[in-house]
């Protein structure tokens, strides 16, 4: 198969999957009330469908809002799309490359990397405490 016809095929298979996206994602918001209940707090298994690189997940964006999480692994980048049933249109609502994002190492997290590494040297200072053989009295 020459590179040519490989890109066309995995094109191909993209828009197909994102039209299925699309599918489902009219369906659910137009059946979520009965399908699932208002307020379900159970919660509910969520497919992914994808290949090429490209993977989709059908997700609530907010309380009446649904759309589609699209992950292009090759090119990371995160797209979020929303289907808006009153013009029933499929709406880019942010899309982001993550390739940096992946390299910082503590961001907006608790506890920092370095406390936790700090509590797991504790643990297992404490275990090998623990482990070591004591000396018998005499």
């Amino acid at each position: 198969m020459s590179p040519t016809t490989e890109k066309r095929l995995v094109t191909l298979l993209t828009l197909q999957a994102i039209a299925c996206g699309v599918a489902v994602i009219v369906l659910v918001s137009q059946n979520w009330p009965e399908s699932f209940g208002a307020t379900s707090a159970v919660a509910q298994p969520v497919p992914v469908a994808g290949g090429g690189g490209v993977f989709m997940m059908p997700g609530q964006l907010a309380q009446n809002a649904h759309g589609v999480f699209v992950l292009d692994t090759d090119l990371q980048n995160i797209l979020v799309y929303q289907y808006d049933p009153s013009d029933k249109m499929l709406l880019l609502r942010a899309a982001r490359n993550f390739s940096f994002d992946r390299q910082l190492r503590n961001h907006n997290t608790s506890p920092s990397p370095a406390s936790v590494r700090e509590m797991i040297d504790q643990e297992r200072a404490a275990e090998a405490q623990e482990n070591s053989p004591r000396p018998k009295a005499p």
